[in-house]
């Protein structure tokens, strides 16, 4: 189906499969709406530039092309009017939208046509308000949650129920990215496709439950805009999300195809404690026999500082005795100061030549998205082929296109007591702070974890959470501490989370809910609520396993009841035939260490595999043919250091 155009009475009206776009084009007010004509429903939005203290609107026609265009998102139908804006302004507006999609793209430019410079103070792809427009959402106004990322990496994000203070006026943002919604309805979303020389910002106002005004541009101080000078802004998506999408994720996807990046494969690294030496360690890894990829010493970025090279000539010997990959953790990294792209480069350069080529940043520093990306660019070219560079902090939307992985900050606060951990993890109530608000970037634009795990200071209950939280994020896995001083049962549960896991999250419907779908169809999920089976595409019925307890909890059907004491569930469509419900060898529960699961006569057959001796439980079901009623789960206890093939033997009814 190709997009509808209809251009009358001052009109232009675009139709995909799913929506309805409509554009004044005198004034360049914008209505967006299912095809459907029912709620969500966006009307009255417009383009703005802001000179000092005076704002300008389009305020009549000059042009109107409508185009097929090639773009980073793939064929569009592109619309670009032109308009009038007074005092020798004139704005353009694209908008592209394809057949398929379920939003749109602006994109706003501002010209000087006048023979004086103007001082542009903001530049707004997009701005609503109640008193010109309408919005509308399906579900009750009280339930509208918005969410909003952060506009640094190392900050949580916000999740607002806009109807919890009735009278209070207040805002959300600003951020790179919103998703408004009531959860398990449509709803919208909104988010940047990138920065060009200043981010974009994203804002919500509201009193109690009702939206009062959204703006989503950008902030320019006061830059020059010379006589017959343009300037354009950043690209903006803005779409309609279905009951049960993660608007912020499918944000994400399409920054990802927009700046041509994807996630790399996640590692699982060991950190050398800082003033500790690698030999010793890299000898405790080997004869624990561990499935890690990298080495992470403590070194500032410049190899040149005293005794440097010293540090980074060992930490290169011990990870090579223990077939790892070198790696270094720098401090803080300052692009508008001292470290430029050319000192970087040089920094990048020298640490190759000891044959390092990962790079973990604490913390980086104001910078404009031109400064950063010329600055990790160097660095990246310094490092050479298979550069991959992680960070703990910088300007979010910045950093997007430019980092291999970003680290949550989990640990700047004190660990949290175990009732207390699904406030600190964040819930779906009130105003909240919301550290996972960045993980509709794992596996899609970047890598996204939990940041290090020290195996010897959590206590167990709160190392189990946070790695079934690194499970769910399926970035690097980042361990630390002494491997010959763990236990056995800490030591595996960190081989249970070795080798990482890889697939994108996503929050069903928009709920505090974080699930992911996994290469065998099954899903992990962690939730604190009841969530219907239908969000996860798993309906009409799942088998439910409890990863870190070892147990499976039964089938439900319809609807999954809340799990308080399961920080990670698995869930496996329920089927005639035989399937592994669960197993304990892996925090995937069954997808990594599972290759092949066959009936042959009265018996399964169960081929597993993942490197290492492991031990732990395999929960399999068979359905009978006959009346597709499940036998009982079958527990075989696994231990194993190589591969192993289990034949498990069922006591079968005649018939089945």
């Amino acid at each position: 189906m190709a997009v509808e155009i209809d251009r009358s009475a001052g009109h232009l009206r675009l139709r995909t499969h799913a929506l309805r776009v409509e554009l004044a084009l005198a004034t360049l007010e914008l209505t967006l709406g299912v095809r459907d004509g029912e709620a969500p429903h966006l009307s009255g939005a417009r383009p703005r530039a802001l000179i000092r203290e005076s704002t300008h609107l389009a305020s009549g026609s000059i042009s109107l092309d409508v185009e097929d265009e090639a773009s980073a998102l793939g064929p569009v139908t592109r619309v670009l009017a032109c308009c009038d804006a007074g005092a020798d302004l004139q704005l353009g507006l694209s908008i592209d939208t394809a057949a398929d999609w379920s939003g749109v793209v602006l994109q706003l430019a501002v010209q000087n046509g006048g023979g004086r410079p103007v001082d542009l103070a903001e530049l707004d792809a997009l701005f609503w308000s109640d008193a010109r427009g309408e919005l509308e959402l399906p579900g009750p106004a009280t339930a509208w949650v918005a969410s909003v990322l952060p506009e640094r990496g190392e900050q949580p994000g916000l999740r607002r129920r806009l109807g919890d203070a009735p009278r209070t006026a207040g805002s959300v943002g600003p951020g790179p990215a919103l998703e408004l919604r009531a959860p398990g309805h449509a709803g919208l979303s909104l988010g940047f496709l990138g920065a060009l020389e200043h981010a974009g910002r994203i804002e919500l106002g509201h009193r109690g439950a009702a939206v009062r005004w959204l703006r989503a541009g950008r902030s320019l101080g006061a830059t020059r805009l010379e006589p017959g000078g343009r300037l354009a802004g950043e690209r903006l998506w803005l779409g309609i999300d279905g009951p049960a999408d993660d608007g912020l994720a499918g944000w994400a996807a399409r920054c990802a195809r927009e700046l041509g990046r994807a996630a790399p494969r996640p590692l699982g690294v060991w950190q050398v404690p800082a003033g500790g030496s690698p030999a010793p360690l890299a000898a405790a890894l080997r004869e624990r026999d561990l499935d890690l990829d990298v080495l992470l010493g403590e070194r500032p970025l410049d190899p040149r500082e005293p005794g440097a090279a010293d540090a980074l000539a060992g930490l290169a010997a011990a990870a090579h005795d223990a077939a790892l990959a070198p790696a270094v953790r720098t401090g803080r990294i300052e692009p508008a100061g001292e470290h430029d792209a050319a000192t970087l480069e040089r920094a990048g350069v020298a640490l190759r030549e000891h044959g390092v080529r990962h790079v973990w940043i604490d913390d980086i520093g104001p910078a404009g998205p031109v400064q950063l990306e010329e600055a990790l660019r160097g660095l990246r070219a310094g490092l050479g082929e298979g550069a991959r560079i992680a960070a703990r902090g910088g300007p979010l939307l910045g950093l997007l296109g430019q980092l291999d992985a970003l680290s949550l900050q989990l640990d700047a606060a004190p660990p949290p007591a175990p009732g207390r951990l699904r406030r600190w993890l964040g819930r779906a109530s009130g105003d909240e702070r919301e550290p996972l608000a960045v993980a509709c970037l794992a596996g899609r634009v970047l890598c996204v974890d939990t940041g290090p795990l020290d195996l010897g200071a959590l206590d167990e209950a709160a190392l189990g959470a946070r790695l079934a939280l690194s499970a769910l994020l399926g970035g690097d896995v980042v361990l630390r501490g002494d491997p010959s001083a763990l236990g056995p049962a800490r030591l595996e549960l960190a081989r249970r989370a070795l080798p990482p896991r890889g697939a994108p999250p996503w929050r069903p419907g928009g709920r505090a809910a974080l699930a992911a779908r996994l290469d065998d169809g099954a899903v992990l999920l962690r939730t604190h609520e009841s969530l219907p089976l239908g969000a996860l595409a798993l309906a009409p019925a799942a088998n439910v396993f409890d990863v870190l307890g070892g147990r499976c909890t039964g089938t439900r059907e319809s609807m999954l009841g809340p799990h308080p004491d399961a920080p990670l569930l698995r869930l496996t469509p329920a089927r005639s035939g035989p399937r592994v419900v669960g197993s304990t060898l892996h925090l995937s529960g069954g997808s990594a260490e599972v290759s092949r699961l066959e009936l042959r006569g009265d018996a399964l057959h169960l081929s597993l595999r993942l490197p290492g001796p492991r031990q732990g439980v395999v929960s399999l079901m068979h359905a009978a043919a006959t009346d597709g009623s499940p036998l009982p789960p079958l527990h075989a206890r696994v231990a194993f250091r190589d591969a192993l093939e289990l034949i498990a033997l069922y006591d079968a009814p005649s018939g089945e």
